[in-house]
């Protein structure tokens, strides 16, 4: 299976695609996964198909076709 990280950015987004058939590259999405969790964003499995049923991840999970990264909002 194919999965994708999705961070937004200034420029758009940033994508990191992994297969789970490939343990390094599946290593490589979980330390970027932890590398932007670690900047205040949360991680977030979009629905497969377009569905509206999105979850929030509490960890990295390599099952996940999509994660969409939302960034913290700071309130004042």
């Amino acid at each position: 299976m194919k999965g994708v990280l999705i961070h937004p950015n200034q420029d758009g987004d940033t994508r990191t695609e992994f297969d789970t058939a490939d343990p390094a590259s599946v290593e490589k999405a979980m330390a970027e996964f932890n590398r932007i969790v670690g900047l205040g964003h949360r991680g977030v499995a979009l629905a497969p198909n377009g569905g509206h049923e999105h979850t929030a991840l509490k960890g990295f999970d390599p099952n996940v076709e999509t994660t969409f990264f939302i960034p913290q909002i700071i309130g004042g």
